[in-house]
């Protein structure tokens, strides 16, 4: 009795191992054929110069929306003198025994991660 419950049990992992296979052939070819239609896909390359060009050009249409509001320059420089201020209270979170935090400042303009016990 106890072969024919291993052979049962055999039988079992390989149907499912076939099961599985089977489902990620026939989920292949619909990611990629998705990937292949994002007509954005082009935006994931962040470094690349048309991404950059496209992110500029939406930043110059806010940036000459945002000019014509009268408040806008004062909030501009108040949020930019919180932001670039030395004397800022680190976030911090807890992640199992370690404590992180994202860091920017001069040194590090696109940030990096701190931890510590």
């Amino acid at each position: 009795m106890p072969a024919l419950a291993t052979l049962v049990r055999a039988l079992l992992a390989a149907a499912l191992s076939s099961a599985i296979a089977l489902q990620a052939q026939a989920q292949a070819p619909a990611a990629t054929a998705a990937a292949a239609d994002d007509p954005y896909l082009w935006l994931e390359d962040v470094l690349g110069e048309r991404a950059l060009g496209w992110v500029r050009e939406r930043n110059a249409g806010a940036e000459k929306e945002f000019a014509t509001d009268p408040g806008f320059e004062p909030l501009r420089r108040s949020l930019q003198q919180t932001l670039e201020s030395r004397e800022r209270i680190p976030a911090v979170e807890q992640q199992g025994p370690h404590l992180l935090n994202f860091w920017r400042d001069a040194s590090h303009p696109r940030g990096l991660w701190r931890r510590t016990t």
